[in-house]
């Protein structure tokens, strides 16, 4: 979910802290990669389709397909990419995750009863034998209907990223010499403190999840894309100079838009949230003012958890628990052997690559010494 909102109002209130760049501008630089994020982005966009990339043996490995591409596309354009993962949730967001869990869950089992409708439908018009009397009128329906809005909105509800994929995909970015960083808690936070961090020197985070700016992402690198070579920069110290505020206020700014720990009050969002922090200075005042209000009389018990949870949430963003970045070693590693190649080869054919096609970006991986020719 991120932040509710918050860089449109950002768009319409501080423009000049956000500005569409070209991604040869990053050429040389270290930028700190939402690993968690980013699966889930290309794996919902590609069962848009109605399907999973698999490969031979009928195993899903489009986690794979999709951090390889990513990846090498960011090579291409000389930036140095660091990958971070997602560790335990915090005890704020449980709610959350039992929310989508219970989603998921309905979702996978509306997709599981399509394809079991699918597949009885197919084996019956396989073997030529009549339909049962409710299947008559909807045979084509449920047999072609992969692209219906339904099971797609549904098949994309379920996406679960297992730590079966994460285990291969820091296998393949060992194997490619891609540096990641498995974090404590959320990747959020993690990622941040290496951009702020002197002995890495990372110039900003790449995700298009808004509250890398709560928790302080000095650049925050949102819409890729690679091939039109663009992405939009967000500059957290311009946008909290032309917003007049505090980094902390902006922080209470994103919980009264809502955040993935907790919802907005009804009534308070975008310009009205802005205005109202900038009239009261804090989220205390504001909920002191609603609850002084004759007409939230009812709902003053209410008020008082929401303020005790922002609380929290404040706490969270400006002191999350991770791991220190000076005690951990970040390193690229260009392939220089045969045996390297081979072994990364393999690993690719073995997950549905073709090899062929992926030549070129095969190539952005190989020390300069190395000769391809041997290879072929």
């Amino acid at each position: 979910m991120g932040v509710k909102g918050i860089g449109k109002l950002i768009r319409e209130l501080a423009k000049p802290g956000v500005q569409i760049k070209k991604l040869t501008e990053y050429s040389g630089k270290k930028i700190a990669i939402d690993g968690n994020q980013m699966l889930y982005k290309f794996i919902c966009g590609i069962r848009n389709s109605g399907t999973d990339i698999m490969n031979n043996d009928g195993i899903v490995t489009t986690h794979l397909h999709g951090l390889f591409h990513k990846l090498c596309g960011l090579l291409s354009y000389g930036i140095k990419p660091i990958v971070f993962f997602d560790g335990n949730p915090p005890p704020i967001k449980s709610k959350e995750i039992a929310d989508r869990k219970y989603n998921k869950k309905i979702a996978q089992t509306y997709v599981n009863e399509f394809n079991a409708q699918n597949l009885l439908l197919q084996t019956v018009s396989s073997g030529n034998d009549a339909l049962p009397i409710e299947h008559e009128h909807n045979e084509e329906e449920h047999i072609t209907n992969k692209n219906n809005t339904e099971f797609i909105k549904n098949f994309k509800r379920c996406v679960y990223i297992k730590p079966k994929c994460i285990k291969e995909c820091k296998e393949m970015l060992n194997l490619m010499g891609i540096p990641y960083v498995q974090s404590v808690g959320e990747s959020d936070p993690e990622c941040v403190a290496f951009t702020n961090n002197m002995k890495h020197n990372v110039y900003g985070v790449l995700s298009d999840d808004m509250d890398m700016l709560a928790f302080g992402a000095r650049k925050l690198l949102t819409n890729i894309s690679i091939q039109d070579g663009t992405v939009i920069e967000y500059d957290l110290n311009i946008i909290l100079r032309l917003l007049n505020i505090s980094h902390i206020q902006f922080i209470e700014l994103c919980i009264l838009l809502g955040t993935s720990y907790q919802s907005n009050i009804k009534g308070i969002y975008g310009k009205k949230a802005y205005n109202a922090l900038k009239s009261n200075g804090s989220i205390s005042n504001i909920i002191k003012l609603l609850i002084e209000c004759p007409d939230n009389i009812n709902n003053k018990e209410f008020l008082e958890n929401y303020l005790e949870k922002s609380n929290e949430i404040r706490e969270y963003y400006l002191y999350p628990i991770i791991r220190d970045p000076e005690l951990i070693d970040i390193n690229w590693r260009q392939i220089k052997t045969s045996l390297e190649l081979t072994a990364l080869f393999d690993f690719l054919k073995d997950k549905g690559f073709d090899l062929k096609l992926i030549h070129r970006k095969i190539l952005l991986l190989l020390d300069d010494s190395f000769n391809m020719k041997q290879m072929l």
